[in-house]
């Protein structure tokens, strides 16, 4: 088992899993930062409005 392993596991057992929403949002970021496709069915939680953006102050 590597550390990566090791690490994953110990999270697993250590915290909450995730909340559906909160797992398509990570996933929408992942797909920007690696430049993927998105996956079929979070096409529409994926999509951002520009002309909603407000500053995170």
């Amino acid at each position: 088992m590597s550390i990566t392993d090791d690490r994953i596991g110990y999270l697993r057992e250590h915290t909450e899993p995730l909340a559906p929403e909160d797992e398509t949002t990570i996933n929408c970021w992942l797909s920007r930062i690696e430049g993927t496709d998105q996956l079929s069915g979070e096409q529409d939680q994926c999509s951002v409005d520009d002309e909603t953006h407000e500053p995170n102050d």
